[in-house]
């Protein structure tokens, strides 16, 4: 298998998740397209955007952040990429308004995400403040006809400590009992798979954590991505 196309990552979003998706796309390329030469690889070109108005629960200052995310968009496709991927979900919120500016596909990895879940009508969803407040996820699911159970406000707040502990590098094993803890509490609502809907996220809970069926949208975006690339 050869790629024809150049991937664009925007990351930055935070570092660490934004390197997991590069680390994601490379994993996948190995496994499911058995690359082992420099050449089975595809182009990439990762700019971390070092975003202000913007921190462990999302969007802060939504006007500076549109428009550092149309800078770093730019950037992208000036470098020559065909195709982006932006590593956050909770930025997903401006995707129409960045679609619209780029003349390159953007995968948009809410949407691919809830797609991979169909078949599953309660879905639990771990994210961001912003990703929770603006409904991104919930407002997907219910276009497939799916309802989204998300945490408590008390909850939420141990999922934010989570999301900061991985920004600075300090996830532990007391990060994977909490969300441990969380995932069985929405199971217990109903849930029959679980969304980690915050990239973050899938450097603390893995599948071998948890007895639902779980949708990382790192893993996601990075199927969808490579497939754009070909």
């Amino acid at each position: 298998m050869s790629f024809s196309k150049t991937i664009g990552i925007l990351g930055g979003m935070g570092p660490s998740a934004s390197a997991a998706m590069y680390q994601k796309i490379i994993q996948l390329c190995q496994e499911q397209y058995s690359a082992v030469q420099d050449t089975d690889y595809p182009k990439i070109v990762l700019y971390s955007l070092p975003l202000t108005g913007f921190d462990e629960t999302g969007i802060v200052d939504a006007t500076s952040v549109l428009q550092q995310l149309h800078a770093g968009i730019a950037k992208l496709v000036h470098a020559g990429c065909d195709c982006i991927v932006m590593a956050c979900n909770t930025v997903h919120v401006f995707y129409d308004q960045l679609q619209a500016m780029c003349p390159v596909p953007i995968v948009h990895i809410v949407e691919e995400t809830v797609h991979a879940v169909s078949g599953h009508h309660v879905v639990g969803v771990l994210s961001s403040e912003t990703t929770a407040k603006m409904g991104l996820y919930a407002s997907a699911l219910k276009s497939q006809n799916a309802e989204a159970v998300a945490p408590s406000t008390m909850q939420q707040a141990k999922v934010t400590d989570a999301i900061t502990h991985v920004m600075a590098g300090l996830q532990s094993n007391a990060d994977v009992a909490v969300l441990q803890a969380i995932s069985q509490s929405l199971q217990s609502q109903g849930a029959t798979a679980i969304i980690l809907g915050c990239t973050e996220l899938p450097l603390v809970l893995q599948q071998q954590h948890v007895a639902l069926p779980l949708f990382d949208a790192v893993t996601i975006g990075a199927k969808v991505t490579l497939a754009f690339a070909q």
